[in-house]
């Protein structure tokens, strides 16, 4: 995984060792929000960070699967954008599915981008009534950074 973070008000951030939860520092007042997403192509990675950077909220890049949610945990995102792969659609799902299922990350938001427009819409009711928003490649730039933007300004609800 590699992020691209922007900097802290304040430099607490210098101050503290690598294991310290980066998600506890994400307040109103030292750095905002954590923008997660998640495909298995660095190319695809590049389009979005071309698309998101950007000095509202903390943009995080992931180029693998998560065998269990610890490391979603321990960063805290307050949005998270799961681009499914056509190769990779069964772990995908899975991901999804626990993503959904588990206390911790219930709450947050998710935006589904995929280009295997039949698979996703047959489960698209069902994703909507779960709240999340689905984005079929190629999609519109402008209406997919608006779309993260409208989340990334909302207030933030935690699981607790």
């Amino acid at each position: 995984m590699y992020a691209v973070s922007r900097a802290l008000l304040f430099p607490v951030e210098l101050l503290l060792p690598k294991s310290f939860p980066r998600a506890f520092l994400r307040t109103e007042f030292l750095m905002p929000g954590c923008v997660l997403v998640i495909n298995d192509q660095l190319e695809v990675l590049d389009l979005y960070y071309d698309l998101l950077n950007s000095d509202e909220y903390e943009l995080e890049l992931s180029d693998y699967e998560f065998e269990n949610l610890e490391t979603i945990e321990r960063l805290n995102p307050t949005l998270i954008i799961l681009d499914i792969p056509v190769s990779k659609r069964d772990r995908s799902w899975r991901l999804l599915q626990q993503l959904r299922m588990h206390p911790t990350t219930a709450s947050i938001p998710l935006i589904l981008c995929t280009p295997s427009l039949r698979d996703v819409q047959e489960q698209e009711e069902y994703l909507q009534k779960q709240g999340i928003a689905i984005f079929y490649h190629p999609f519109p730039s402008e209406a997919f950074v608006q779309a993260v933007q409208q989340i990334m300004r909302r207030p933030v609800r935690r699981a607790s």
